[in-house]
């Protein structure tokens, strides 16, 4: 007995996935690319596209700060703070990408001090006093 319903389920079949993966494929190997990376590109480019629009940008956003690694009291070992300083730098790296923010933003975030604040140097150490 056929599927009545069968024509409006929106239903997949394998082999139209295996048909997709198949042209990705080929686009990648054609841009010097692995499917994966080709991939990421596609979703970037979507996620900045749909981030254009002002009210879902800030709601992109609000989703993606769930996921900035946080600075913690306490490390232990210079490892543990060097790992920390890996995750944030990928983090505002994937910002950049994404157009989210720009490297005046990420600067002013994780700074302790602002980059309009004037630093003065109170004296030269050994090495620069001739």
């Amino acid at each position: 007995m056929p599927n009545k319903l069968s024509d409006v389920k929106m239903r997949k079949t394998l082999t139209e996935y295996k048909a997709v993966i198949a042209v990705l494929k080929k686009i990648a190997q054609e841009k010097n690319m692995s499917i994966m990376e080709l991939m990421r590109e596609g979703i970037r480019n979507e996620i900045r596209k749909y981030a254009s629009d002002h009210q879902k940008r800030r709601e992109t956003l609000d989703i993606l700060n769930n996921y900035e690694p946080k600075l913690g009291q306490e490390y232990s070992s210079s490892a543990e703070l060097a790992k920390f300083k890996r995750k944030q730098r990928d983090f505002d790296n994937l910002m950049l990408e994404l157009q989210l923010k720009t490297p005046h933003s990420i600067e002013k975030d994780n700074s302790v001090i602002p980059p309009s604040a004037k630093i003065k140097v109170l004296e030269f150490g050994e090495d620069h006093v001739r």
